[in-house]
């Protein structure tokens, strides 16, 4: 077992084991090639609000309203994975950043064989990471539905009832949660079949979602792949219409943070809220093709500190920064847009508020 001394930016370190994680140093560096911009940013989401009466409360009254909403949205979702695909493949085409001899100096672990990609590379030895998200607490009641049939599931992970896809469902917390006639006094999971997302309150998401009874309400926890967590952060904390190098300093700084939460996690359930307390994550309302480029083409890359994984902390300006995070260092991600608009790239950017710390690559 590995351990790693985390530094939190508060003059405190904290030993933390690690089973899995291990790290392989970059240079934080320019690179020789630059990558090209994706050919053009998603449009505005698609992913609007159910119809739920008395939403701030969830107080619900129609539950045919909310079928009607959910149904039009699974339709909007299909539509969107289809635009993105079409994105990502036209991206894919043009976004070969370097022959495989510059990639394989970049890196030993990179493959031999000949890839179209780096994306593609990276991702052959980026291992999956769950990151838990904090996306609803305090809430007595949750209204929940799928974009492909979602297999109600007790802590065993033994199914206990499938829901089919576009079909809304009540949860309410009553010494317990109870669903149509069903009930039960612990977690739940809303597992999502055949890669399908799940909708929770008014938003889309990756992964599966755990149901907590928490007394008189439910805590509802996102579990996501790191990777695809970041496509929503990315396009949550930073515009998409921003210079691609800005984005991509966003995503490092952001993959760095996560990992430290998570393996210091907020509590025993999640890793992180989905708020500005840690970072902010709308799920699949906040993804767009420019968020999902820029974490794509740095997939599995992290900054590093003194040997240990940093807390990449970041603020909307530089006054922010000044006024909160004055005791470490900490990006403004203002002044990361500024820099890339006069010619800045992303290791740049990083390397001009990180100082003394080094990119490294999450080893398989």
């Amino acid at each position: 077992m590995k351990k790693f001394v985390l530094f939190l930016g508060l003059g405190v370190a904290v030993s933390i084991p690690s089973f899995t994680m291990g790290f392989t140093a970059l240079s934080l560096t320019s690179p020789q090639v630059q990558e090209p911009q994706p050919s053009q940013a998603a449009s505005g989401s698609v992913f609007k609000s159910a119809i739920v009466p008395g939403k701030d409360s969830l107080e619900v009254q129609n539950a045919t309203l909310i079928q009607k909403a959910l149904g039009l949205q699974a339709q909007q979702l299909q539509q969107w994975q289809e635009e993105q695909k079409m994105s990502r493949d036209r991206q894919h085409r043009g976004s070969i950043v370097a022959p495989l001899q510059a990639r394989q100096a970049e890196n030993e672990l990179l493959p031999t064989t000949h890839s179209d990609t780096a994306s593609t590379a990276i991702a052959q030895f980026s291992p999956s990471i769950t990151i838990r998200v904090a996306i609803v607490q305090g809430l007595r009641t949750i209204v929940a539905g799928g974009s492909t049939p979602i297999q109600i599931l007790d802590t065993e992970r033994r199914v206990l009832q499938e829901i089919a896809a576009s079909t809304a469902v009540i949860f309410q917390a009553n010494r317990g949660i109870q669903w149509d006639g069903a009930e039960s006094s612990t977690p739940i999971w809303l597992h999502p079949k055949n890669d399908g997302f799940v909708f929770i309150g008014d938003r889309w998401y990756r992964g599966e979602v755990l149901l907590i009874p928490q007394g008189n309400s439910i805590l509802v926890v996102n579990y996501v792949d790191l990777e695809q967590y970041l496509y929503s952060v990315v396009g949550a904390e930073m515009p998409s219409s921003w210079s691609i190098e800005a984005l991509k300093a966003q995503a490092i700084a952001a993959r760095s943070y996560a990992l430290v939460h998570h393996q210091r996690p907020a509590n025993s359930w999640y890793d992180l809220t989905n708020s500005e307390r840690h970072q902010v994550y709308g799920g699949l309302d906040t993804e767009t093709s420019q968020s999902q480029a820029s974490v794509e083409s740095t997939r599995g890359l992290v900054l590093m500190k003194h040997g240990q994984l940093f807390e990449a902390m970041y603020a909307a300006t530089d006054a922010v920064v000044a006024k909160y995070h004055a005791d470490y260092q900490s990006m403004s991600q203002t002044g990361a847009q500024q820099k890339a608009m006069m010619g800045f790239d992303h290791l740049q950017i990083l390397d001009s508020y990180y100082r003394a710390a080094y990119l490294a690559r999450i080893a398989p």
